[in-house]
């Protein structure tokens, strides 16, 4: 019974990890296309001295 909980606690942890993973990686690309949103709405002299970003 023991190993049955391990198991099933392993697969918890994993399912938890890759929710939290999924939700970074959405969290960041809602984040680069806010950047790349303002960028482009942006005056031409700001973005000319962010185009190195």
């Amino acid at each position: 019974m023991d190993r049955h909980r391990d198991v099933h606690a392993a697969a918890v942890l994993a399912r938890t990890f890759k929710l939290a993973k999924d939700s970074a990686v959405k969290a960041r690309t809602q984040a680069v296309n806010q950047l790349k949103a303002a960028l482009v709405t942006a005056d031409p002299a700001l973005r000319d001295e962010l185009a190195g970003l």
